[in-house]
């Protein structure tokens, strides 16, 4: 296992990750409760007009939220670590269709800023993981470095993320992004391939030695 390169893409994709999750964060932050409450008020029509501005109302609350397109900090980040992703679902603040990870946590925290941490510290730690052991025990060695997937994928992935906020040119962003997907995909058949390749070898060195 290389160590170094292990670490070196970990702490690439974690400043990413924690980079762009913040940036977006950042504008639902305030419409998230701080804690939890068991009932939301609710603005009826014999409420006086005083006593409606004074109703706290937060759109992040569970049965309410934003939809739309999903952000491109989240697209960049949820393909960078697209394994994290897949089993997680990534996450989106004040969505309206949580993920799993989201429906798990906010079962317990509701829809609060402490499960927003939780949420982000699960999946920074998913990603640390996914890149320690994808940096770490790369599944092929070409002469040129950067033709890794690894490698590969982290270029692209500092590419998305220098391109998207570029006015005017942002919606590039979504090129580098199509190719680390792609990365993606040959990374698993890689993986899928490694190990069928072993036991085929190991089956035809059985085969020579009964025969010799």
């Amino acid at each position: 296992m290389s160590w170094r390169r292990g670490l070196l893409l970990v702490g690439i994709h974690l400043t990413v990750a924690i980079f762009l999750s913040v940036w977006m964060e950042w504008g639902y932050w305030p419409h998230i409760r701080s804690e939890a409450v068991r009932k939301r008020p609710v603005v009826t029509e014999q409420m006086s007009v005083e006593q409606a501005e004074e109703v706290s109302f937060y759109p992040c609350d569970e049965g309410g939220g934003w939809c739309g397109s999903t952000p491109p900090q989240s697209v960049i980040a949820g393909i960078a670590s697209l394994p994290v992703s897949l089993l997680s679902g990534w996450h989106i603040p004040c969505t309206l269709t949580p993920t799993a990870l989201d429906s798990t946590v906010e079962i317990r925290y509701a829809r609060t800023r402490k499960a927003e941490v939780i949420i982000w510290t699960i999946l920074f730690g998913g990603v640390a993981v996914l890149w320690l052991l994808a940096g770490g025990f790369p599944l092929i060695r070409p002469e040129r470095w950067w033709l890794e997937p690894g490698a590969f994928i982290t270029i692209c992935t500092l590419a998305a993320t220098l391109l998207f906020p570029i006015p005017g040119i942002g919606s590039l962003y979504k090129i580098p992004v199509l190719f680390a997907a792609l990365t993606w995909v040959y990374w698993f058949l890689l993986l899928l391939w490694k190990p069928l390749r072993f036991l085929w070898l190991q089956a035809m060195l059985r085969r020579t030695a009964q025969a010799a």
